[in-house]
């Protein structure tokens, strides 16, 4: 599922190629992604399957953030 418009997408990436700041507060990536990792491998889940999951739950988290309507 995609999060807003094309458009929306679109700048927000170029941002965060050109590694400015997205503008919005919350959790930073790496930690957010980091603890969902944790958490996996807690429950037994090989390492670098849980790194993936880390990373895929933290996008989409900040994919929903940056793109919601106001």
């Amino acid at each position: 599922m995609a999060y807003g418009t094309s458009k929306q997408r679109s700048t927000i990436a170029k941002k965060a190629r050109a590694g400015k700041d997205l503008g919005k507060k919350g959790k930073e990536f790496k930690p957010m992604a980091e603890a969902v990792a944790k958490s996996y491998e807690k429950k037994g889940m090989p390492a670098a399957k849980a790194e993936a999951i880390g990373k895929a739950t933290a996008a989409k988290s900040m994919w929903k953030k940056l793109t919601k309507k106001k």
